[in-house]
Order: C-alpha cells, then sequence, then structure tokens
C-alpha cells in the first residue's frame, strides 16, 4: 500500500474513533476524493456530528 493511501486511512481510522463508525461504503467515496475533498468532508462531517450530538 502506497503512503499516501496509508496516510488517508489511518486518518479514517482516527476519525472514527473521535466521531463514529463509518461504513464501508462511505469509506470506500472517501477514499476516492482527493486528498484535499478528503480533509474537507471529514471536518464537514465531524463539525456536523458534533453540531447535532452536542445540541439542546
Amino acid at each position: 500500500m502506497s503512503d499516501f493511501l496509508k496516510k488517508k486511512w489511518d486518518r479514517i481510522l482516527s476519525w472514527e474513533v473521535a466521531n463514529y463508525p463509518l461504513s464501508m461504503i462511505r469509506k470506500k467515496e472517501l477514499h476516492d476524493l482527493s486528498f484535499e475533498e478528503f480533509e474537507t468532508e471529514l471536518d464537514k462531517m465531524a463539525h456536523d456530528y458534533h453540531g447535532n450530538r452536542y445540541r439542546s
């Protein structure tokens, strides 16, 4: 596995620990994005999740 792919995979696993488990389909969708889009999407998903989770 290339370092680039390993970096994405490690980032997905870390994101899941901090947020919630992702389906394999969603992981594949994320993996197909460019690295910039990938990072942006993970940040957006975390923001949305935490905004909904901690909303009173």
